[in-house]
């Protein structure tokens, strides 16, 4: 997913938690936690592919990958600099009225078909007692 789509969904999930009187900077922070969580799950199909299948360290790998992951995401987007930058940026992008906002809430959902299923393919393509 290139960066600036998930700045978008992150701005427009900003815009829609604000509008319903809740903390938009934490709750599309959380947001965007998700998505990355779930949609770069095949991550970890690599990483058994490359350890190798019944690794003893693989349990190490996914807690570092489910701690990292969120980390990273919400140490990125829960500052106000780059709040302020990304809304100085979107605020006049014609997505705005194009697009509307429920749609982008179903963003974790895809996400999690294109992470959950491609981590899927690569453990059942390429395991190897087949």
């Amino acid at each position: 997913m290139k960066i600036d789509m998930l700045n978008y969904i992150f701005y427009r999930a900003y815009l829609a938690y604000e509008k319903k009187k809740e903390s938009g900077l934490y709750s599309a922070t959380m947001y965007c936690c998700a998505i990355c969580v779930v949609l770069f799950m095949p991550i970890l199909g690599l990483a058994d592919l490359i350890l190798g299948y019944g690794h003893k360290h693989k349990t190490e790998v996914g807690i570092v990958y489910f701690t990292l992951t969120p980390l990273l995401t919400f140490f990125y987007y829960y500052r106000r600099k780059n709040l302020k930058k990304l809304i100085n940026k979107y605020r006049s992008s014609p997505y705005n009225k194009i697009i509307p906002s429920w749609l982008f809430f179903l963003g974790i959902p895809i996400a999690a078909v294109i992470g959950i299923g491609g981590y899927a393919w690569i453990s059942i393509t390429f395991r190897p007692d087949r």
